[in-house]
């Protein structure tokens, strides 16, 4: 079978978004009118950041399970050392940050320092996290500081303030992944670790910071989510675990590392976004909303099987030359290498 163009693997998401939203009226009528779209987007920005965090964990070959845990204590976090209080808020937006970094510090020591598995370490500091965020916010959720919601909820040129914050980072994630150096060893990283050892590589700093990274997205994306909410419930993040996993899925990431873009992921969050408001404006219930998320996300994985056969068999290309892909042609040799070390 052969495997589809690298472009194409991306591209075709956003085929498939245009096509929703040109028959969402069709669907479920009303679906695009600007109040049902203004509705949307702070979500989708919410989740294509949750997604692009979700981007970088999958690209070093993981998967992070703590996403609920560490959407939900975030919200917490920032509302309750906030208080209401405009003053105090962005000393808890800082707090907020570093306490999802910190989170994301334990997972990606855990999984290089103790060689734990991804989905043990994280399915463990979930646990962990909703523990702390029963005790962080006494079980009462705190509404967000005026402040907050004044801003999430606030429009310019028509368009939700969280689109333009969801743009700004993905913007820079997307630079930073494809354009420089130090992103292409990341990828390089995610494909083949090993062989990206055997080259002096520091593979361990690349997988935690992903993991790191990764969580200061969830947090980002929480922040916007208490804002736009006004009072956020503390379990707020369990609803966006496995759409965090589809949007990436769909977006073109490989589970088994090395290929990823965090352009894509975000234009899957749009999609599953839109997918759920038409799914739930056509009658369905929020089970058949989780049903279909579960479908896509199984289509997804199946479509990914479908491209990649030759690069999951001996007979096809070799890890080792999907790392070398992740290099691009262009960039010079003696350059990679007087990076690789740091």
């Amino acid at each position: 079978m052969i495997r589809a163009p690298r472009a194409m693997r991306f591209a075709w998401i956003g085929v498939a978004t245009v096509l929703l939203f040109v028959m969402s009226p069709l669907i479920a009528p009303g679906s695009l009118d600007s109040g049902a779209l203004a509705g949307m987007v702070p979500f989708a920005a919410a989740l294509a950041l949750i997604a692009v965090g979700q981007t970088l964990v999958l690209a070093q070959g993981g998967i992070d399970l703590s996403v609920p845990a560490i959407v939900g204590l975030a919200a917490v976090v920032v509302t309750k050392f906030a208080d209401g209080d405009d003053a105090k808020l962005p000393l808890a937006m800082v707090l907020t940050l570093v306490v999802a970094a910190a989170f994301g510090l334990v997972n990606g020591l855990a999984t290089t320092k103790l060689n734990i598995t991804p989905f043990v370490v994280t399915l463990a500091t979930n646990s962990a996290g909703l523990g702390v965020i029963y005790i962080v916010s006494n079980e009462f959720p705190t509404p967000a500081a005026p402040a907050l919601t004044t801003f999430m909820s606030a429009q310019w040129i028509g368009v939700p303030t969280p689109a333009f914050v969801a743009v700004a980072v993905v913007a820079v994630a997307h630079v930073l992944l494809k354009r420089t150096t130090r992103g292409r060893v990341f990828l390089m990283v995610g494909a083949n670790r090993t062989a990206a050892a055997t080259m002096g590589i520091r593979t361990d700093r690349y997988v935690v910071g992903a993991y790191v990274l990764a969580a200061v997205c969830y947090a980002v994306g929480a922040i916007i989510l208490a804002g736009w909410v006004r009072t956020p419930t503390l379990f707020i993040g369990d609803q966006y675990l496995l759409p965090s996993i589809a949007a990436t899925v769909l977006g073109g990431t490989a589970m088994t590392g090395g290929i990823a873009s965090v352009l894509s992921s975000s234009i899957g969050a749009v999609f599953l976004t839109q997918l759920s408001q038409v799914v739930l404006a056509a009658g369905a219930s929020t089970a058949g909303q989780r049903l279909v998320e579960a479908l896509v996300l199984a289509a997804g994985i199946a479509v990914q099987r479908l491209r990649l056969p030759r690069a999951l068999t001996p007979a096809g290309r070799t890890r080792r030359q999907e790392a070398r892909d992740a290099v691009s042609e262009r960039e010079p040799r003696e350059e990679l290498t007087n990076h690789v070390k740091l």
